[in-house]
């Protein structure tokens, strides 16, 4: 059984950065693809932005705003 077929499936890594923009560029280097909209999200303090990694997950970094 591999964790593919399972009922167990990675959504998405958070990764809390400090420069958004250096870290979208360093993961884009890396071969990744960010979205173009970037999303403030007000409650946690933090925008964020996400790659698509395979069919199923994401990794999203999120800059706080203070």
């Amino acid at each position: 059984m591999s964790l593919l077929d399972s009922d167990i499936l990675l959504d998405h890594i958070a990764i809390a950065v400090t420069d958004l923009d250096k870290s979208t560029q360093i993961f884009q280097d890396l071969g990744l693809s960010f979205g173009e909209n970037r999303e403030t999200v007000d409650d946690q303090s933090v925008i964020t932005s996400f790659a698509k990694i395979g069919d199923r997950s994401h990794l999203e970094l999120l800059m706080p705003l203070n």
